[in-house]
C-alpha cells in the first residue's frame, strides 16, 4: 500500500499493466514455499463467493494463469482441485502452459505475467471460457 504511494501507477479498470522483462530466472525462489500455509480464511471466502455466486446464476470458473518455472504449491494447487470438483466448477490450470514456459519475455517475474503476457493470456482464456459456455 505504502509502495503505491511513492509509485504513480495507472490502473486500467482495476488493472495494473507490468512493464518489465524477465531477465534472469533465480532457481533458488521454490524456497519461499517450504513454508507455506493455505489460508482458511480465503478458502471459505472462495467457498462463499462460488455459492452466492452459483444461487444468482452465475456461471463460475476457476483460473491458475501460467508460471514461467511451472512451479507449484501442491498444496494449493490440490485444494483448488478440491473446491472445483466439490462446487463442480471448471478448473483452467494454465500453470504449466507449453505456450507460455517458453517465453521468458512474457513475465515480469516467475510467477507474474507482464503486460504483453497478459494480454495474450486474457485472449487465451476468453476463447477457452467462450467455448466452455457453449
Amino acid at each position: 500500500m505504502l509502495k503505491n504511494t511513492k509509485e504513480e501507477l495507472k490502473y486500467v479498470n482495476g488493472y495494473i499493466p507490468l512493464k518489465k522483462i524477465m531477465k534472469e530466472f533465480d532457481k533458488n525462489n521454490d524456497a519461499e514455499y517450504e513454508d507455506f500455509i493455505i489460508d482458511l480464511y480465503v478458502i471459505n471466502s472462495l467457498e462463499s463467493f462460488i455459492n452466492e455466486s452459483k444461487k444468482a446464476g452465475s456461471k463460475i470458473f476457476l483460473v491458475i494463469s501460467p508460471y514461467y518455472t511451472g512451479r507449484k504449491c501442491q498444496e494449493a494447487m490440490d485444494q483448488l482441485r478440491q473446491i472445483a470438483d466439490n462446487y463442480d466448477v471448471p478448473l483452467l490450470n494454465y500453470a504449466e502452459s507449453q505456450e507460455f514456459k517458453q517465453h521468458p519475455e512474457l513475465f515480469q517475474d516467475d510467477l507474474h505475467l507482464n503486460d504483453d503476457g497478459a494480454k495474450l493470456f486474457s485472449t487465451i482464456i476468453s476463447k477457452r471460457i467462450k467455448q466452455e459456455l457453449k
